[in-house]
């Protein structure tokens, strides 16, 4: 039920309709003083400053401040001080000295990241995941108290350590080289679908290949659904706590910056994870809901399969990777 959309994208869309069949084709300048020229190439002039150039590769020019020039690689230039290079692989060098190279050597870079260390000042902290190449040993914890960053969050099965650093430090960590990439911890959106028919329930248990060997419609008995989100109300009659919630539990992320690295805390055997929002309890009804509440029509997909809840709080990713480490460590039990 979480999707974390990490979309980045850059466009530049230019319309020009000529209708009048006096205007040449190669050569139009109307009295706007736009002037467009389209004879071996794509010319653009415009006397506020922007510049179009293609031939054999596009260059644009904005007195504001934003430069684009593409021949055989694309290169963008904006005055904010953050560069782009794509030439076989994709390069981001901001001011701040970290270069960011996809296919390269180097870690990868959160673009969002990216721009709060060209805008914030340079004692800000920010919430930061990094990823190293396998699990961080204790050279690597130390190399980090090196850098004036004493503590956060470790994983007992992910590679990666969440800390609160400033910019200083964040260039620092790119250096190290066992870091495989330094993402942004932020808060994530909540996506909420359409359920039994729009995902194709319906169709499914109307195919005889989709039945049990009894004839019956697979209704997930068997199967225990790990549901990480905001959390899951077992109070409620078509999610009851024990028969249908086998586990119900609360992730406490450690504020601010803690004095030592330190593993995520939970507390299990809640009847109620889910307090302000509601998200994760609609989630687990449509998951695994015994429909009991409205005599079987608002059942979920598998009625018949057991859930744990894993709330997650106020669902930065810090949180959700501390749900999913809590899942890897516990999964065999249910």
């Amino acid at each position: 039920m979480i999707r974390s959309i990490r979309t980045a994208a850059l466009g530049l869309a230019l319309c020009v309709g000529i209708t009048s069949s006096a205007l040449p084709d190669a050569y139009v300048t109307p009295a706007s003083t736009y002037r467009w020229d389209t004879a071996a190439g794509i010319r653009f002039n415009d006397v506020g400053g922007i510049r179009f150039n293609d031939v054999g590769g596009i260059r644009f020019n904005d007195v504001g401040g934003i430069r684009f020039n593409d021949v055989g690689g694309l290169l963008f230039s904006d005055t904010s001080g953050i560069r782009f290079n794509d030439v076989g692989g994709i390069r981001f060098n901001d001011v701040g000295g970290i270069t960011f190279n996809k296919t390269g050597s180097g870690p990868s870079i959160d673009l969002s990241l990216l721009n709060l260390l060209v805008t914030l000042p340079d004692t800000s902290a920010i919430g930061v995941i990094i990823t190293y190449q396998s699990m961080p040993t204790a050279l690597d914890l130390n190399d980090l108290r090196s850098i004036g960053i004493t503590g956060g969050t470790v994983f007992a099965n992910l590679p990666m350590v969440v800390v609160n650093a400033t910019k200083d430090q964040i260039i620092a960590v790119a250096a190290f080289a066992h870091v495989r990439s330094i993402w942004q911890d932020r808060l994530l959106t909540w996506v909420t679908h359409e359920s039994l028919e729009f995902i194709g329930v319906r169709q499914a248990e109307a195919d005889p290949a989709m039945r049990t060997t009894l004839g019956l419609p697979f209704d997930g008995r068997g199967v225990t659904i790990a549901f990480v989100d905001t959390g899951i109300d077992a109070t409620h009659p078509d999610l009851p706590f024990g028969s249908k919630v086998l586990q119900n539990v609360r992730v406490h992320t450690a504020a601010g910056n803690p004095a030592a690295f330190l593993p995520p805390a939970y507390t299990e055997g809640l009847p109620n994870t889910d307090l302000v929002l509601g998200h994760g309890t609609f989630g687990a009804g449509i998951a695994a809901g015994t429909g009991s509440a409205s005599g079987g029509y608002y059942r979920g997909v598998a009625p018949g399969a057991g859930l744990v809840g894993i709330s997650v709080g106020d669902v930065y990713i810090v949180n959700v990777l501390e749900g999913f480490d809590y899942l890897l460590s516990n999964a065999l039990r249910y």
